[in-house]
């Protein structure tokens, strides 16, 4: 567009021009900022007012796990057909809408769902745009939208792209609703057709695979004061796993005599006590036990020990023998519980992993070690640490031929793990599940729920990446991102493939070119179709 070019470049030059732009900005809002920003948003806006004369607003359906910018042309002919959704019993799905506006003013839009929802219950989102740095911005936040007379008021503004979720939650109960999400504007309306088909299917009473993402809640700014809330949007989203914080959410420390017995009676658990008391939902727990931890207690200032010497090992297994003890009177048993010596080893800190585990074997050969690893660790660190390990945690991008002839040489247990930030699609969340299971993982985590930064609305409060899936400023829940959602499904998927295999059925084909499988790499809609085939199989399954 000749027009919209020209005055691009006029823009560029007033900006240019201007001796400073805001600063305080309201990111919850998202774009436009302010005056400025919105002129040049109309600039889009009246581009494409040219490619769509007279229809102002273009609502048109797409996934709700693929990338959408807020600054977009829509296909020239937007798909506007049926939307359909396939879920089981007491299940989530979502439905996105795009709506674009395709003016210089304002469009004031109002969505509602029309048919029989029998049976069904639904939360509308907006999509907020967040920036992630260098004024890059991805379409993450999902805050609930504002609601009157139970139908959606969104303002579009001119040039803009505006996303609306239909998060769908089903009940006990098979059902079907044919009904649409009907958009009004300006006196005109527009139906997008939705059939939403429960079947007589569930998910298992008990989610096939370990999952937890390093929460910290006492920890972390934005969940230390709602940690019950933070604890069930945890649990909503399947987390059923718990690494507690070393040092915060810690097992009691040794406490030794004068003459260096160990004093379990005076060991204090009201730290841990407490943290079980919002971990409802995790049925397994990782314990890491940093060295630094261990030689602390094991290993008193002026003592004539060193760290792997008789004198430490001696106290080092009399303390967990006692925690074991300990765990096993609140409920947490073997099948509950693994121990971790050290946080991604690789190089120098092999030989503690060694030491420790070894230490660990000794004090109770029942309990299981745990090691996760990335590809600063060579193969050859792996084979080091390979006797003293029972679960292998490699992180996603190590699931492959360098490491897994040494992670599963042994008949043990298989996890993954993976660092994902505001980077990661989506559909890369959820499809990084697929994979999983062909490889046969049964446990997985991310880095991370909540990061150190106290703004997840904003990149430059702190001086690294950060990594939240959920956003503050909602005080009934925890908002949710694109990428939390997607993990959800993630979760999901996995157990619907599991549903399969115990029936002995197959994953089915991916729905690309070549019918190659599910992977992190696999775009939405694909990943989209190939979980209806899935769904579609176990519904027909005997």
């Amino acid at each position: 567009d000749k027009e919209a070019s020209r005055q691009a470049a006029a823009m560029r030059e007033k900006v240019s021009k201007e001796a400073a732009l805001p600063t305080d900005l309201d990111r919850r809002r998202g774009p436009p900022f302010f005056p400025l920003h919105r002129e040049i948003h109309s600039i889009l806006g009246a581009a494409l007012g040219r490619r769509y004369p007279d229809q102002g607003l273009v609502p048109w359906p797409v996934d709700p796990f693929a990338r959408q910018p807020h600054l977009f042309c829509p296909p020239r002919a937007p798909q506007q057909g049926l939307t359909r959704i396939e879920a089981l019993r007491n299940d989530v799905e979502q439905v996105a809408l795009n709506l674009t506006n395709t003016t210089t003013d304002d469009i004031q839009a109002t969505l509602s769902l029309t048919g029989s929802v029998s049976g069904l219950s639904v939360v509308w989102r907006e999509v907020v745009p967040v920036e992630f740095g260098e004024g890059v911005f991805i379409d993450d936040a999902l805050p609930r939208a504002s609601l009157v007379d139970g139908k959606v008021r969104t303002n579009v503004s001119p040039g803009m792209t505006r996303q609306v979720w239909l998060e769908i939650h089903t009940g006990e109960t098979a059902a079907v609703l044919d009904g649409a999400i009907r958009v009004q504007w300006a006196q005109r309306t527009t139906d997008v057709p939705l059939v939403v088909r429960v079947r007589n299917l569930s998910y298992p009473a008990k989610w096939p695979i370990h999952t937890f993402s390093y929460a910290y809640l006492p920890v972390r700014t934005l969940t230390k004061d709602r940690i019950a809330v933070a604890a069930a949007d945890l649990a909503s989203h399947h987390i059923n796993a718990m690494m507690p914080h070393s040092w915060v959410e810690k097992l009691p420390s040794a406490v030794f005599a004068d003459d260096g017995a160990l004093q379990p009676g005076k060991m204090d658990w009201s730290t841990f006590d407490a943290t079980l008391k919002y971990s409802g939902h995790a049925n397994t727990f990782v314990f890491l036990i940093p060295p630094a931890r261990l030689k602390l207690m094991c290993m008193p200032e002026g003592e004539d020990a060193t760290f792997g010497g008789p004198v430490w090992e001696k106290r080092a297994i009399e303390w967990l023998r006692a925690v074991i003890a300990g765990l096993k009177e609140r409920g947490v048993g073997y099948d509950r519980m693994v121990w971790s010596a050290d946080d991604e080893p690789s190089g120098g800190t092999v030989d503690t992993v060694v030491t420790v585990g070894r230490m660990f074997r000794r004090a109770d050969p029942k309990i299981r070690i745990y090691s996760n690893f990335y590809s600063s660790a060579t193969p050859a660190d792996v084979r080091r640490m390979d006797g003293v390990v029972d679960v292998w945690a490699p992180h996603l991008d190590c699931l492959d031929e360098r490491y897994l002839p040494i992670c599963t040489q042994r008949n043990r247990e298989l996890w993954a793990y993976r660092v994902q930030g505001k980077r990661t699609l989506p559909s890369s969340v959820r499809g990084a599940f697929w994979r999983l299971f062909a490889v046969g993982v049964k446990g997985y985590s991310f880095w991370t729920y909540t990061d150190v930064s106290a703004d997840p609305w904003s990149p430059y409060d702190i001086d690294r990446h950060d990594y939240h899936v959920v956003y503050s400023g909602d005080p009934a829940e925890m908002i949710p991102s694109k990428r939390w959602e997607a993990w959800r499904e993630g979760v999901e998927d996995y157990a619907l493939l599991w549903m399969l295999a115990q029936r002995g059925l197959g994953v089915p084909p991916g729905t690309g070119p070549d019918g190659e499988p599910v992977t992190e790499h696999t775009d939405a809609d694909q990943i989209r179709r190939t979980r209806i085939r899935a769904l579609q199989a176990l519904a027909a399954a005997p």
